[in-house]
């Protein structure tokens, strides 16, 4: 937690120092996670899950902005009926904004995670997986947004998972997120 907690003041640090004359919108955005495991993992499906969070965007002029994240993720992927992997992060991603239409804008960027949870549920009993999960996941969010004239937004997103979140030492077992994200948000 600590190193989210100096990785937020860094970032803080560098946009106040960057964004002194341009236009700053604070928002808050919640909405669905359909969350899937890739590299060597067989026979996964899709978790339905939640994000919920907190952006800044940064006009940077009429067709570009910068708009880092902070979310809540629920991520993991289900393997039948009687299993199914929780593996929860506070992502950072820090996408460039491309406004391309009035209100519509393609987004991009990379992203760093904080694991705050990874247990799976076998059975009704519920094993805890985080000594054997890394704690720092990177992926790259692609999307479009539509911003509506009255400040409300509505956005598709899906995270490339690029690190292998396994660190149990005795495999080479290469795990990946692979999240689709369908958000609303407000920008104030």
């Amino acid at each position: 937690m600590r190193k989210l907690y100096n990785f937020m003041i860094l970032m803080i640090g560098i946009l106040s120092t960057s964004i002194q004359a341009q236009t700053l919108h604070y928002g808050i955005k919640a909405g669905y996670n359909a969350a899937n495991i890739g590299g060597d993992v067989d026979n996964s499906k899709t978790l339905s899950a939640f994000h919920v969070g907190l952006l800044v965007e940064v006009a940077l002029s009429d067709q570009f902005s910068l708009q880092p994240e902070v979310l809540y993720s629920a991520q993991g992927a289900k393997f039948n009926s009687n299993r199914e992997s929780n593996i929860d992060y506070v992502n950072v991603p820090i996408l460039v904004k491309y406004y391309f239409i009035d209100g519509f804008s393609v987004e991009a960027g990379p992203q760093i995670g904080f694991l705050t949870k990874s247990e799976d549920k076998i059975n009704g009993q519920t094993i805890d997986y985080k000594d054997e999960t890394k704690g720092v996941d990177f992926s790259i969010p692609v999307g479009l947004s539509y911003r509506f004239p009255i400040n409300i937004f509505a956005s598709l997103r899906y995270a490339f998972g690029l690190s292998n979140f396994n660190d149990l030492e005795s495999s080479n077992y290469k795990m990946n997120h692979q999240v689709f994200q369908a958000s609303v948000g407000y920008r104030f």
